[in-house]
């Protein structure tokens, strides 16, 4: 805050007097006349005086206010329907004092909750995405009583991913193995015939498709930009603490869209390097070295769309580290019934009985019976565990989620069937043919009971469940199909992107965010990507071709105009829009991707609109203190030249950069802000001499993760080309780091983990 700014003051010479003497009528009418003057000039200087202090005072209010242009932005902190200083100050101090949660998943009586500062600031600043009415899939599920994505081979085994915390990379990539698998089956996938899914298959799964868990897992605290190299968010490459960390939806997103970490089990098993696979092994896996290995990997999809439904539980931030239960989103329920039908496997969150396989049921809402839980806690409501979906039944009994400490007297039925990630009586015999089930404890005798009595790992959740929240699917581009596009354009890689942990939005509709690319040879801009907040969105797209002299004012639209179109975008999320039509460019032509998003003010009964801040945010590095922020700390950043903001002030519209939106809001103590969460998609154009990528082939692969090609410019990537090649050498963009601030064991308690778009606890889960 800048408390002292100097008030101007008015130019106050005396009138000079003629001291010669002459006349005395003259010396009279030269007075009268000099007075004539003095009053004329007192008047002028009076006005001056008024023009210069208002100034003066305008200065003086925007240096000492946490806002000084007077943003539009909306951070209504204490709820009163505006935001003003009062929310500002709030908030600041609210930020430096809060509780930071346990992750070691030591969920006493006197835990409040795992409520993380981000995750707050997401629930403050926006509430929940209410979703859609519906995903117009063209099919009724209301009508489908039953439905089981294993029973028609759009779902994958049970994995187990003891002994870290990183269910969250478990339920995202079985989420989207099933799209895949969906995706593979075409239009046959979301046939209905009610015989095939009278009773779940829960044993003898077979996976059509398998990736890797620990690409996701290990890439997303490992290959964060910085600068002109690669760094590692934590020391060591071999360490395996980056695995316990935890992590959230978004984390799978960054990586996905991408198009890293999407590579074969195979290539890169869930298992220590150079360890022997043996059943005495597995029991200690935690303390091997860990790691990727080295070599070409191979992409089966890219993925093109990462899609948010609205969190069946309605939870709310007591500003106090509690979530309660607000209300259950009816219209949820089916939203997640359709997505499975047409997409596949949806993965959401929710508060396990426990945190981590092998620990003992904490919670009193798991009824180990029927393998069934249903949560109806109201207050202190912490997300600990991310799962899939994998289908439903209408007519679960709700008397058998009957548990310690839940009541289910006026429970209706219905329950999700979830595939968990804590292994299976099939996962042992399969990866450890001679090992002991009696003995295996979890990895084997945990789960539903198939008709040989053998645990199966999925597990019943009541639709009524007071903790579940973001459910997500996948859209994929496939290999097989040949690829849409050859090269990716991105910035935004930080891990806790602008969605994630928070957004921040404006109260007009002109809030524009843009990225600037230069094209890295001969190719024809395709499609973009948009990135909505809430369901019903509108995203208005202008391309511009520049170059260096229309980006000296820092306004991305003073070149040539090469597209403009909107779109509607139905759920939120990440989304591949293509262009009305390809635009060709040259090797070096610099282009602008302009985007205004917008939607309906779910606070506003009139019917206004507001508009979305889409930048990489994080909190300022005042803001993140030992004390409240754990141990790993966000940084969000945008290399000079490559992406712009245009915000309404009170002086008009204005384009800046990222970092003077930053310094706007309390000198550039409370927020940080990255890149524009905005892509931009190419085909190689037909002359181009680069190897094309359209057909997946043992002499063609498809890279992911470490072998990427990059292109450096100003500092940072500008393109990922589906071509392998080593990336150990090449700049990535210096949009986000993350720092070990602490001890080793402090890097269990990731400060950022919170998950997933409306979700309110936002807890790392594991």
């Amino acid at each position: 805050m800048q408390a002292d700014a100097a008030v101007p003051q008015a130019n106050l010479a005396p009138v000079a007097h003629d001291e010669t003497m002459g006349n005395k009528d003259d010396v009279a009418a030269a007075d009268e006349k000099q007075a004539d003057a003095g009053t004329a000039q007192a008047g002028a200087t009076d006005a001056q005086n008024a023009a210069l202090h208002d100034a003066a005072m305008k200065a003086l209010s925007k240096a000492i206010r946490f806002d000084k242009s007077g943003t539009t932005i909306i951070l209504d902190f204490n709820g009163d329907g505006k935001t003003d200083d009062t929310d500002w100050a709030t908030y600041k101090d609210w930020i430096k004092t809060y509780r930071v949660f346990d992750f070691n998943g030591d969920f006493s009586s006197g835990y409040n909750g795992g409520l993380q500062v981000t995750g707050g600031t997401q629930l403050v600043a926006n509430g929940h995405d209410k979703g859609p009415d519906d995903l117009n899939i063209g099919i009724d599920v209301d009508k489908i009583k039953s439905y089981y994505l294993n029973n028609i081979g759009q779902a994958t085994s049970v994995k187990n991913q003891s002994p870290f915390g990183s269910c969250w990379a478990f339920g995202a990539t079985s989420a989207l193995e099933s799209a895949i698998l969906k995706a593979m089956a075409g239009e046959k996938g979301m046939a209905y015939d009610p015989a095939l899914h009278q009773t779940p298959n829960l044993t003898n799964v077979e996976d059509g498709v398998d990736l890797s868990e620990l690409e996701l897992a290990w890439l997303c605290y490992s290959l964060q930009p910085d600068g002109d190299y690669i760094k590692d968010t934590l020391p060591g490459d071999t360490d395996s603490d980056r695995l316990s960390c935890g992590g959230w939806g978004a984390m799978a997103e960054t990586m996905y869209t991408a198009w890293q970490a999407v590579a074969n089990e195979a290539d890169d098993p869930y298992w220590p390097l150079d360890v022997p696979k043996t059943y005495e092994n597995f029991r200690k896996l935690g303390k091997f070295v860990w790691g990727l290995t080295e070599g070409t990997k191979t992409a089966i999809a890219h993925v093109q769309g990462v899609n948010y439904l609205p969190d069946p539980a309605i939870l709310q931030l007591d500003k106090q580290e509690h979530m309660v239960y607000q209300g259950l989103n009816q219209n949820a329920i089916k939203l997640i019934k359709e997505a499975l039908v047409k997409y596949g496997a949806v993965s959401i969150g929710y508060q396990a009985d426990t945190a981590l396989p092998g620990k003992p049921s904490e919670s009193g809402y798991f009824n180990s019976t029927y393998w069934a839980q249903y949560c109806d806690a109201v207050n202190d409501i912490t997300d600990t565990h991310a799962v899939c979906i994998v289908g439903w039944d209408d007519n679960f009994d709700h008397n058998k989620f009957k548990a310690e400490k839940n009541d289910v007297s006026n429970l209706k039925d219905g329950a999700w069937l979830v595939k968990n990630s804590w292994g299976s009586y099939d996962w042992l015999k399969k990866n450890f043919p001679d090992a002991d089930p009696s003995k295996a404890g979890k990895a084997a005798n945990w789960g539903i009971m198939d008709a040989e009595g053998n645990h199966t790992g999925y597990f019943w959740l009541s639709y009524y469940d007071h903790s579940i929240v973001t459910p997500s699917y996948f859209e994929v581009d496939l290999a097989s199909d040949g690829f849409d596009y050859d090269n990716n354009y991105s910035y935004d890689y930080l891990i806790n992107e602008s969605q994630i942990p928070f957004v921040l939005r404006t109260k007009d509709t002109g809030t524009e965010v843009a990225n600037v690319f230069t094209a890295k040879g001969k190719e024809d801009l395709a499609a973009v990507s948009v990135h909505t907040f809430v369901a019903d969105s509108t995203v208005h797209v202008r391309v511009f071709l520049v170059n260096d002299d229309d980006l000296r004012g820092n306004d991305p639209t003073s070149g040539k105009c090469v597209a403009d179109f909107t779109s509607d975008q139905l759920v939120s999320g990440f989304h591949t829009v293509r262009l009305p039509k390809v635009i060709r460019l040259s090797k070096g032509q610099k282009f602008a991707v302009v985007e205004n998003i917008t939607s309906a003010d779910a606070n506003d009964d009139a019917g206004g609109r507001v508009s979305y801040i889409a930048l990489e945010t994080g909190l300022a590095k005042d803001a993140q203190t030992d004390d409240n922020m754990g141990y790993l700390f966000s940084h969000a950043n945008a290399d000079a030249g490559t992406t712009y903001v245009r915000i309404l002030t009170e002086d008009g519209y204005r384009w800046m950069t990222p970092q003077e939106l930053a310094d706007n809001y309390d000198g550039g103590q409370i927020f940080e802000f990255g890149n524009a969460m905005v892509k931009a998609f190419t085909a190689n154009a037909p002359e181009e001499a680069v190897p094309h990528c359209d057909v997946a082939t043992p002499g063609n692969a498809l890279p992911t993760t470490r072998n990427v090609p990059a292109q450096a410019q100003a500092g940072g990537m500008v393109a990922r080309q589906a071509v392998a090649r080593a990336a150990a050498s090449e700049a990535l963009p210096r949009t986000g780091d993350a720092n070990d601030a602490a001890t080793e064991t402090a890097l269990f308690a990731a400060a950022l983990a919170i998950i997933g778009a409306g979700l309110a606890t936002r807890r790392a889960r594991g």
